[in-house]
């Protein structure tokens, strides 16, 4: 036979998943083999036998790819890819958010992982790629058009900020099959009329698609899903005939559409399973829609649907919502009897009896009856065991008690009971609702004391029965042991005694605490600062005394509405507080001139202020210096280095008076905020920061005052001085409004500036560099000199020069 040469060079890059044995024998970067044998048949075996035994490896094109998608998107490599070299070994993934498919990436899953950035390019280097899959993150940006050149099946990017254009005839890749693109606000697309027969999803909701819908969208004669929800303008006003004939569909969504013509005859739908118009205008009955024998979820809400309780529905429903239409009259029995899993008509005018027929269905899981004008009471002989919300509100009718029997109700989560005539306590077996996270009872006439058993329900976060004739001390006494509570309102009731010690220790969570309008007494615990997470605070109209804790001024950093009035507390209280708050409660910090200003603020212990207090009595507030009166310049000075509010007048009288303060270019916030009026004469010295000087115009603003010049006298600063530690200001000069003055310059020059590196002109600096250089230079020059001139320091600087001549032979002349 022939000789045969044979050389196989091997990149690890390209098959990062060679054995690890191969690799660290050879380099990291390549491994060069060659093989020369004299038989041909030897060699092909050989090299046969040797790619057998390494794995197959993912692409060099698609780890450059997964590449660029971490550094365009996760930066921070919160992904931990790349940590090992192979994402996939077969079809199993050993990086996370990927599946893996015969060593190659098939889906990338990144939803809801916190990511930013737009999508690289490079995507069309995953040719296997078949699912993308981005919901819920902070992408944007375009979709790059590579993706084309994949096998992509599911593409969902919900929830992002994507932007148009999309990728020409996106939506006819022969591959596509589900694609979810909602609520991406800035996809402003022409629909598209390209559209793949594959496509069994489609999910556009919330963009800003323009146009009317394309009839060429029944070429997707698979599609099972269409989901065009809130693309009101896309409909014309209509329902758009073709898509009658998209006879595969199963589900249907188009809440929104803002259809103002009454539907067609949708018989022809016959595969339909859910079908949703919510919010919609048509004015019109309800059509018939029992020919739709597949159908188990119908939702028309605030669609305008008027007339008699429809009873042209299919036998097959499950799931009925008629929200917020205009239904009149009773809910037929045929139509209380089919075997409901949800029901819901709130916001009609039905009346009658309350369908007790609903509670008796098996799967029976969403009941919504409220705000119509049925009557009747609660069943007390069913049971429900998958009730999950029941709302029964605004109607005013329902009378009677909360059945013992409720705690059967196990599953149930939601509870609304609120504007009913419904009476009598709160039974002991609420314990047993331990799911129960919404307990609604305003406005009704439930009274009594609080059960104990109450503060054993764990999920319990929301508790309104305001306007209720709930009475004792005890309501208190249970609520504070739900750790879970956010909201809690039992304002207007009949409720007395003291606020219990320790109320709020286990309330944490608690956003909302509304207890106005009782007849608490006694005064506020100190354990109120324990709330961290609250934002409102109503004690207002019960008889409450002594002071209000500082701590709920300087450890609830959240509270933003306190209403405290018709009380008997004593004491100025700071918190943040409105103009209309001051009015009532006019003793709250902030309200200056109508009761306690900041003058009367408690002192913060925890407040730092920068400098010394500007004058005597001046108190440290949240980072300012307070002065509680006015401040009078008669021929003597005043510093001010720091932010200070002056809650009397300023009042400067004479020119040889001066007012010094030290200030930075580019606050927006004034030095002096004087909340008097002014009278300004004699000198103002400003000294600047230079480091906040820049070379354009700038304005400084140094003093506001909100009583304007005193008397309606305009007055001046007689003399101005700028020090700027050095360079000079350009046209500097004070600008007067009726309610502020600034500083006001063209422009700074720092050429004047000494000392450091930005101080030396480009010639000294160069100067000063070349002579350090050759310095250096003529030092090595020496220390060469003398290591080769003097044997034993040249041994020392360069001992290989000392081992050569241990050898008998001087090798040093090499």
């Amino acid at each position: 036979s022939p000789l045969v040469s044979c050389e196989l060079r091997v990149s690890l890059r390209d098959y990062p998943s060679l054995p690890r044995r191969f690799a660290n024998v050879f380099t990291r970067h390549f491994i060069i083999m060659s093989f020369r044998f004299h038989t041909f048949p030897l060699t092909f075996a050989l090299l046969a036998a040797t790619l057998l035994w390494t794995s197959t490896a993912v692409p060099v094109e698609e780890l450059n790819a997964l590449r660029d998608i971490r550094d365009s998107i996760d930066p921070s490599n919160k992904l931990n890819w790349f940590v090992t070299s192979d994402p996939c070994i077969g079809s199993v993934a050993k990086w996370s958010h990927i599946v893996c498919y015969n060593d190659s990436v098939a889906e990338i899953d990144l939803a809801y992982t916190d990511l930013q950035g737009t999508l690289p390019d490079s995507f069309g280097g995953l040719r296997n790629l078949t699912g993308i899959f981005l919901f819920g993150n902070s992408l944007f940006g375009t979709i790059p058009a590579s993706l084309m050149q994949t096998r992509l099946a599911s593409f969902h990017i919900e929830g992002n900020s994507f932007s148009s254009p999309l990728p020409t005839n996106f939506f006819g890749m022969p591959t596509l099959k589900s694609v979810r693109m909602d609520r991406n606000f800035y996809l402003n697309e022409t629909w598209p009329t390209v559209w793949s027969a594959s496509i069994t999803e489609l999910r556009i909701t919330s963009t800003e698609f323009t146009g009317l819908l394309p009839s060429q969208m029944t070429n997707m004669t698979n599609l099972q899903t269409l989901d065009l929800s809130y693309n009101g303008p896309a409909f014309n006003g209509t329902f758009p005939s073709f898509l009658l004939s998209m006879t595969s569909l199963r589900n249907l969504y188009i809440a929104g559409s803002r259809i103002q013509s009454p539907l067609p005859n949708l018989c022809a739908l016959t595969n339909l399973v859910e079908f949703s118009l919510t919010g919609s205008v048509m004015l019109s009955p309800l059509p018939d829609l029992s020919c739709l024998s597949n159908l188990t979820r119908l939702e028309f809400s605030s669609s305008g649907v008027n007339g008699t309780f429809p009873t042209n529905l299919p036998n097959t429903l499950t799931a009925l919502y008629l929200d917020n239409n205009q239904l009149v009259g009773e809910i037929p029995p045929q139509i209380a009897s089919m075997p409901w899993a949800e029901f819901s008509v709130s916001g009609n005018a039905l009346n009658g009896s309350l369908p007790e027929a609903i509670f008796n269905s098996t799967d029976i899981a969403v009941i919504g009856l409220a705000a119509n004008d049925f009557s009747g009471t609660i069943p007390s002989y069913v049971a429900p065991k998958k009730l999950y919300v029941l709302n029964l509100s605004g109607n005013t009718k329902i009378t009677g008690t909360i059945p013992e029997a409720i705690g059967n109700w196990s599953a149930m989560y939601r509870l609304k009971l609120s504007s009913t005539s419904i009476s009598g306590t709160l039974p002991e077996s609420v314990a047993d609702l331990t799911n129960l996270s919404y307990l609604e009872l305003s406005n009704t006439s439930v009274t009594g004391p609080a059960p104990r058993s109450l503060r054993y329900i764990p999920n319990l976060i929301y508790f309104d029965a305001r306007g209720a004739l709930l009475t004792g001390s005890s309501w208190l006494e249970t609520l504070a042991f739900l750790p879970q509570l956010q909201f809690l309102d039992i304002s207007s009731n009949q409720l007395f005694g003291t606020i219990p010690n320790g109320f709020g220790t286990n309330l944490t969570v608690l956003s909302q605490l509304l207890l106005g309008g009782n007849a608490l007494s006694g005064t506020i615990p100190s354990s109120f600062s324990s709330m961290k997470q609250l934002k409102i605070l109503d004690l207002s109209g019960n008889g409450l005394n002594g002071s209000i804790p500082l701590s709920l001024s300087y450890q609830l950093p959240l509270l933003t509405q306190i209403s405290v009035h018709n009380n008997s507390f004593s004491g100025c209280f700071d918190a943040p507080v409105s103009a209309s708050t001051c009015q009532v409660d006019s003793f709250l910090c902030g309200c200056t001139r109508a009761g306690c200003g900041l003058s009367q603020c408690p002192a913060d212990p925890n407040s730092v202020c920068t400098g010394s207090p500007p004058v005597s009595g001046a108190v440290c507030y949240k980072g300012l210096w307070i002065v509680p009166s006015s401040v009078v310049l008669q021929g003597n000075n005043v510093s001010i280095s720091s932010a200070t509010v002056i809650v009397g007048d300023l009042v400067i009288r004479t020119s040889n008076s001066t007012l010094s303060v030290k200030a930075q270019a580019g606050s927006s916030e004034p030095l002096i905020s004087v909340e008097g009026c002014v009278t300004l004469d004699g000198l103002l010295q400003v000294s600047l920061n230079k480091t906040s000087l820049t070379g354009s115009p700038q304005t400084v603003l140094l003093l506001s005052y909100s009583g304007g010049f005193c008397d309606n006298k305009d007055s001046r600063f007689a003399n101005l001085r700028v020090d700027t530690d050095c360079g000079t200001l350009t046209n500097a000069r004070l600008d007067y409004s009726s309610r502020s003055m600034s500083l006001v310059f063209d422009g700074y020059d720092a050429s004047a500036c000494s000392g450091g590196v930005s101080g030396l002109s480009p010639t000294n600096l160069g100067i000063i560099i070349g002579c350090t250089l050759g310095g250096v230079l003529l030092i090595v020059i020496i220390v060469l000199i003398v290591a080769f001139t003097v044997p034993s320091v040249g041994n020392k600087l360069m001992p290989w020069r000392a081992r050569r001549q241990m050898g008998g032979v001087d090798h040093s002349d090499l």
